[in-house]
C-alpha cells in the first residue's frame, strides 16, 4: 500500500476508531456509575449490589478487590473476591440487623443451605444489575455517537464554509452518512464486545471468590479472624476467664506476686477467675481479663496499657491445652458506656437523636466485632465449653439517692435516664444472648444488688458507688454473687457432656 493510500485509509477510518475508542474508555465508565444497585437480602440483611470502575478502567490489567462500602464507614476490601477487568463488585449495606435476625447463617456448625442461598442472592443481583446496565450503556454508546455525528457535521460545515458554495446541513449529511453509520456501528461492537469481555470475568471471578467464602459474615464486611498464639503458654489450667475490667475486678486487692501483664491490667486477687478457682477446689482458672479491655484491642487485638503491649487474650488461649472452658465477659467498654452515663447525668433527657444514633453505631458495630469473637473461640483447641456472662443493671427503676444524684453541678439520673440506661444494657444483652445461642454457647447475666439498694451493712454493697475509686464495678461480695451463676453454667454444661 502506497504511502498516499495509507494516509488516505487512516484519515477514513479515524472517526471510526475515535468513536470506538469513545464507546470503550468512556461509554463503559460512564455506563457502570449511571446505573443503580439492585437489592436483595443476605440474612435479614438488606445488600445492595453493583459494580464500580478502578481509576485505571481497561488500562488496570491487574486483579482488583471487590469492595463493601456502608453509610458512616470506609469502604472495606474483600479480599477474596478479586476481579479482572473494569467491573469490580461492590456492595453496599442497609442498617446493620441484629444476629438474632441472622439465626442459623452465623452457627459454624450449621446452615450450609442458607450460605449457599446468601451466595446465590448476591449472584443473581449483580446479574440484574448487568442487565440494567447493559441499557445504559446502550443509551450513553448512542448519546456519544449523536454529539460525536454533530461534531463531524459542524467542523465539515466549518471547514466547507471557507469557499465560495457553502453546502446545507442535509448535503454534509448527505456526504457524510455512510461514514457515520460505519462509525456508529464500529462503536456499537467494539462497546459490545468489551461489555461482554467485562461481565465474563467479573461474573467468573465472582463466582469463584464467593465460593472461596467460608461465611456470609464476609459479604457483610467481616472476614474469619485469624489469629495465632502468642505470649507464654498456659499450662496446668482447666478454664480462663478473658474480658475487662469487670472480670478483672478493677479496684479490689492486688496479687501478692503480680506479673507485668498483671500490673497493667489490674487484675485482683479476687476477681472472677479467682473466684471460680475457689469455687472449683483443686483447679486453676487462668485470668486473661485486662481493664479497659474492648473485643478489637484486648481480646481478639493487642491492648497497650501505658507503656506496654498486652497480647490478644485469644491468643494466649490458642497456646493453652487442656482447657475445660472458658469464661467471656466483655460490651460496655466496646460501646464506651461511660460516655453515654456520663451524658445522661448532664442532661435531664439523654435519648435525643444524637445519642440515639451513636448508641445504635456502636451496638451495631460491636455486634459485628462479637461475631468475630465468638468464631475465634469456636476455635480454640480442645474446643472448651464457652459462658458469656450478661451486663448487670447498675441502678433499679425508681433509685433515688447520691449515686443517682451525682455531682451538685448536674441533674442527676432521672427515672426517664434511668429507664433509657436499663434499655440499652437490655439491648446489649440481647446482643450478647443472641451470638451465644447461635454459636451454641451458655449465657448467663448476674443479678447484683443495684446501687441505692438497701444493702446489709455486715456484709457490704455488690457495687462500688460514684464515692468509690471505681464506680459501677463490683466489690469483693459482688464479684462472689457475679461468680455463682457462672460456675453453676461451667458445672451444667460439663453435667451435660458427662450425661
Amino acid at each position: 500500500m502506497s504511502d498516499a493510500r495509507l494516509r488516505g485509509w487512516v484519515r477514513a477510518s479515524a472517526p471510526s476508531l475515535a468513536l470506538a475508542l469513545l464507546g470503550v474508555f468512556v461509554a463503559v465508565p460512564v455506563a457502570i456509575a449511571l446505573t443503580p444497585a439492585q437489592s436483595t437480602i443476605v440474612a435479614g440483611q438488606q445488600v445492595d449490589v453493583r459494580a464500580t470502575t478502578p481509576p485505571t478502567g481497561w488500562l488496570d490489567g491487574r486483579r482488583g478487590t471487590a469492595t463493601l462500602r456502608q453509610i458512616g464507614q470506609t469502604v472495606v476490601e474483600l479480599a477474596p473476591l478479586q476481579v479482572r477487568g473494569p467491573l469490580r463488585p461492590q456492595l453496599e449495606l442497609g442498617p446493620l440487623v441484629r444476629q438474632q435476625d441472622l439465626g442459623e447463617l452465623l452457627d459454624p456448625r450449621k446452615g450450609r443451605e442458607e450460605r449457599d442461598d446468601a451466595f446465590h442472592a448476591v449472584t443473581h443481583a449483580f446479574l440484574r444489575w448487568y442487565l440494567a446496565a447493559t441499557l445504559m450503556l446502550a443509551f450513553v454508546v448512542l448519546g456519544l455517537i449523536a454529539v460525536f455525528s454533530s461534531v463531524w457535521i459542524w467542523i465539515a460545515l466549518a471547514r466547507a464554509s471557507r469557499h465560495e458554495h457553502r453546502p446545507t446541513v442535509a448535503a454534509v449529511w448527505y456526504l457524510l452518512a455512510r461514514r457515520i453509520r460505519l462509525a456508529a456501528t464500529v462503536a456499537l461492537a467494539a462497546a459490545a464486545a468489551s461489555w461482554v469481555v467485562a461481565g465474563g470475568l467479573a461474573l467468573h471471578d465472582t463466582k469463584a471468590g464467593l465460593g472461596s467464602i467460608t461465611s456470609p459474615r464476609e459479604l457483610v464486611g467481616a472476614a474469619p479472624v485469624h489469629l495465632r498464639a502468642k505470649g507464654d503458654p498456659l499450662t496446668g489450667y482447666s478454664g480462663a476467664v478473658i474480658g475487662d475490667s469487670r472480670a478483672a475486678r478493677l479496684g479490689g486487692p492486688l496479687l501478692v506476686d503480680p506479673s507485668s501483664d498483671d500490673r497493667a491490667c489490674k487484675r485482683s486477687s479476687d476477681s472472677l477467675a479467682a473466684q471460680l478457682q475457689t469455687l472449683s477446689p483443686g483447679e486453676r482458672v487462668a485470668n486473661l481479663a485486662c481493664s479497659g479491655a474492648t473485643i478489637a484491642q484486648g481480646l481478639i487485638g493487642l491492648q497497650h496499657r501505658g507503656q506496654r503491649s498486652i497480647a490478644p487474650q485469644v491468643s494466649r488461649l490458642l497456646g493453652t491445652a487442656g482447657l475445660r472452658f472458658v469464661v467471656v465477659m466483655v460490651g460496655p467498654n466496646d460501646l464506651a458506656w461511660t460516655d453515654f452515663l456520663k451524658y445522661c447525668y448532664a442532661v435531664t433527657r439523654c435519648d435525643d437523636r444524637v445519642s440515639d444514633g451513636q448508641f445504635d453505631y456502636r451496638l451495631d458495630a460491636f455486634d459485628r466485632s462479637y461475631g468475630d469473637l465468638l468464631a475465634a473461640l469456636s476455635a480454640l483447641p480442645d474446643h472448651p465449653h464457652i459462658v458469656v456472662v450478661g451486663s448487670y443493671d447498675v441502678f433499679g427503676p425508681d433509685a433515688d439517692c447520691g449515686d443517682t444524684r451525682g455531682p451538685a453541678a448536674v441533674p442527676g439520673l432521672n427515672s426517664h435516664n434511668l429507664a433509657l440506661l436499663a434499655q440499652r444494657n437490655a439491648q446489649l444483652n440481647a446482643v450478647l444472648s443472641a451470638g451465644a445461642k447461635a454459636y451454641q454457647d451458655a449465657f448467663v447475666v448476674p443479678h447484683l444488688k443495684t446501687l441505692c439498694e438497701p444493702t446489709d451493712t455486715q456484709v457490704g454493697a455488690d457495687l462500688q458507688g460514684l464515692a468509690d475509686a471505681y464506680p459501677f464495678h463490683p466489690t469483693g461480695v459482688g464479684m462472689v454473687r457475679l461468680a455463682a451463676p457462672v460456675f453453676a453454667a461451667v458445672s451444667a454444661a460439663e453435667a451435660a457432656d458427662a450425661g
